[in-house]
Formats: structure tokens, sequence, C-alpha cells
């Protein structure tokens, strides 16, 4: 979808739900930042508590509700504007930020952009993230600091599998009926995982150096490189080179895609 087809409105004049103490199916982000002990050792607790303000403030700076106009099209293939109006939620502890909201395909190209903005301006204040993304039931009530839900544990599994910086999907993107996707904000990618199994199946990731290069952030390959200082994650930044290079590379993969017929059964063959 281009960026011409959605419009992002100035702040709703409502005061939307923020917490739910029952069981909502919802998208979960979970972002963790990568060597966050032996930062805090180096520059100290006042300015790692400054630094990590400024990248929470990427989200707390969000209105508490804004409109969302996109153009959708129907079954005959004409296209309708639309309306709706989202919430995003956050929550935060130690050197885990979670983003969350009610899912709904509707609104997933601003939560996926949300999330890519989260990931840049922590490559910018030099805290690098590594994160992952589920769906599914939970139970997020943030007023009594209650977070109950298998796309919790899920992303959180999933985030500790990859060896890089960025952002993957949790398998259950891959089932219906979540496996609705935006391909200018996500990349099919399995080379970052730990495990040699994992690479070996379908994931789909953040594209978020396509995020960078559409707002013309710079040299991102040198962001990058200037970061790559703890020998203990030299392998995680090299993956990520490797993939700003296929995600550059491979940039339109969605317009290349096969249109594979299914196969009549048996009893359906002439």
């Amino acid at each position: 979808m281009e960026a011409k087809d959605e419009i992002l409105v100035e702040e709703a004049g409502v005061e939307p739900e923020t917490t739910s103490s029952e069981p909502i199916v919802s998208i979960v982000a979970l972002f963790d930042v990568l060597g966050f002990e032996s930062r805090l050792r180096q520059i100290g607790l006042a300015a790692m508590r400054s630094l990590y303000a400024s990248l929470v403030a990427t989200v707390t700076s969000l209105p508490k509700a804004r409109y969302l106009l996109r153009n959708l099209p129907d079954s005959d293939g004409a296209v309708h504007p639309a309306l709706g109006v989202t919430d995003f939620k956050h929550a935060y502890f130690s050197d885990t930020i979670m983003l969350w909201d009610a899912y709904s395909d509707f609104f997933l190209p601003f939560f996926f952009e949300t999330c890519c903005d989260l990931f840049r301006e922590g490559l910018l204040l030099k805290l690098p993230l590594r994160g992952s993304i589920g769906v599914g039931p939970a139970i997020l009530d943030k007023s009594n600091g209650t977070y109950l839900g298998l796309p919790l544990v899920d992303a959180a599994r999933l985030e500790k599998r990859q060896r890089w910086l960025g952002v993957s999907f949790c398998d259950s993107f891959l089932r219906p009926p979540y496996n609705v996707i935006y391909p200018d904000s996500v990349i099919p990618y399995s080379e970052h995982f730990k495990e040699e199994a994992d690479r070996r199946k379908p994931c789909l990731v953040l594209d978020w150096p396509r995020s960078w290069r559409d707002q013309k952030l710079g040299d991102i390959e040198a962001v990058i490189s200037e970061l790559n200082k703890d020998r203990d994650h030299e392998a995680y930044y090299a993956n990520t080179l490797k993939f700003v290079a296929h995600s550059e590379q491979n940039q339109d993969w969605f317009r290349h895609l096969e249109v594979r017929e299914p196969r009549p059964s048996p009893q359906q063959a002439p």
C-alpha cells in the first residue's frame, strides 16, 4: 500500500480505553536493548536514564487517540475512504519496551510504522534494539500491571532466538486470520536466527531499512558500524548489515511472487 493511501489525522477528541482486564485479541511488540548491561557500565546510570527517556518518548509522545483515514478496495475493485481511531498502549521495565493494541488489520500499517520509528530512534540514540511481534488473545491491564497471554510468551521466546538488530514476527502471523500483511512494511527473511532449524523455516520480519531509506536518514551502514564496538555482539551487527543489503536488493519482492493455482484433488481430476 502506498503512503498516499493513508492519512494520519490529528489527535482525536475522545479518550479511548487504555487497558483491559479481559482477554482481547491483541498485537504485541517487545523490544530489548542489545548489550544493555555493558552499555550501562560504560556510560553510567545518569546518561543511560537520559538516553532511555528519549527512546521511550518515541512511544509516550504519541497522542492518546488518533484518527487514521485509509483508502480501502472493495470486492469490485473500487476504492473507498475508511476512518478509524486507534490508541496504542505501551509499558516499559528495565531494558524492555512493550507496545500493543487490539488487533485490527486496518491499523496494522500504523502499528508497523510506529515500531519502525522506535527501532530507528534506538539506532540514532546508540541504543540498538532487538524485537519481536506476536498476536493473539491476551490480558494487558496497565492499571494493575497484569500482562498475560501467548503473544507475550511467543514474542519473548522469539526475541532470544535472533542474532541481529531487527524485529521478527511470530509464527502466528503465518496463519489465518492474522496473515494479512502490508509488503511495504514486512519482508520474508530468516537468515538472522541463531539455530539452523529456525533459518530453514519461513519468517516475516519488519522491513525497517526500507523506512530508513524512505525518510532519507543517511548512511545506515555507517550508523550500524559505529555501534559495533562490542566483541560479544559482532555477529549481530554483521547479520544486520546483511539484512540491510537484502532489504534494498529485494524492496519489490512482493511484485515478483509466483501465483500458484491449487492442485485438484484426485476426485476432481479429469
